[in-house]
């Protein structure tokens, strides 16, 4: 250690120690931009950072010019996957939410509701979420009488009947008598809805039929993400899990991500966006991405999803 070496001889005086160091120093140095950066840590720390998190709505790139959007979801009516697309029916009293109960609006129909999640990738092991959207039953469309699943209109007075309505069927039953010419039986309900879903951009079905994403793409950078559905049953209180094609027979291992997804491309220009089928096996040669659906004139080609049967 160099240190400077002082004597001091005792001479009865007073001494005096001039010690060589500066004891002053220029505050005004630098001192501006240290609390500048004082400032930004603190309020970093303690505010989060100003993000553009403002979203513009997304609506479906169609061949209507109506713009229509349709979903079909599919309930298995077997307690073991047959791999047969006839044993799936859109039809809520499959899970244990009756027609009386769809017709008379009861809590266990209005509370059950169906969640799509949007995950970046679809690999279950790295993905992550980025929204979901919800989407209530009682906007389903309605079965037509003459229709393909008219016979789930109709009301039973039969105990052993899927269809077993006795209230309804009372109702119904009162209703023809007073009229000049009878009209049954058999008897219809006015409205039944199904699991089947039309949006449009006009009229009363316009909830899901846009998107809200980001308008700022700085943020999150990414226009292409993966659908995947559950169903939640306010009659059970359970979660089923659904999938995009039919449920081989006895088969309960699918293959991930072919069974599970849907694919969403957002276009950033024209604030459109098309759902895909995606199926890296079968659609190998094209990176999993196969032909877009929900866009038709009709149901079809519907965003379809059916119910996965649990071992």
């Amino acid at each position: 250690m160099t240190v400077n070496n002082f004597k001091i001889k005792i001479d009865g005086k007073d001494k005096e120690v001039t010690v060589p160091f500066a004891t002053y120093f220029d505050e005004s140095l630098g001192r501006e931009q240290h609390i500048e950066l004082y400032e930004k840590a603190e309020m970093q720390d303690n505010v989060n950072i100003i993000q553009d998190f403002e979203t513009t709505r997304y609506s479906p790139e169609t061949l209507d010019s109506d713009k229509h959007i349709f979903y079909s979801m599919q309930f298995m009516t077997n307690s073991t996957p047959s791999g047969d697309p006839n044993d799936y029916l859109p039809d809520y009293s499959v899970v244990g939410i009756s027609h009386p109960d769809i017709v008379e609006r009861k809590s266990n129909f209005i509370k059950s509701f169906f969640k799509f999640d949007f995950y970046d990738n679809p690999n279950p092991q790295t993905q992550r979420l980025y929204f979901s959207i919800i989407s209530p039953i009682n906007n389903g469309k309605p079965f037509v009488k003459g229709g393909p699943y008219d016979y789930l209109l109709q009301i039973s007075n039969d105990p052993i009947s899927n269809n077993y309505d006795p209230i309804g069927y009372a109702k119904a039953l009162i209703k023809d008598e007073n009229l000049a010419v009878p009209l049954g039986p058999p008897y219809y309900y006015d409205k039944l809805e199904s699991s089947q879903f039309d949006f449009s951009s006009i009229g009363k079905n316009t909830e899901n039929y846009y998107i809200q994403w980001l308008k700022n793409r700085d943020l999150v950078p990414y226009n292409i993400f993966y659908m995947s559905c559950k169903f939640f049953n306010a009659e059970t209180g359970k979660t089923h899990k659904f999938i995009n094609k039919v449920q081989p027979a006895n088969t309960y291992t699918l293959s991930i991500p072919d069974y599970y997804y849907y694919q969403l491309i957002f276009d950033p220009i024209k604030y459109t966006y098309i759902v895909n089928q995606f199926d890296l096996t079968q659609f190998a040669a094209n990176d999993g991405v196969g032909s877009q659906v929900g866009h038709s004139l009709t149901f079809d080609n519907p965003i379809k999803f059916y119910e996965y049967i649990n071992p």
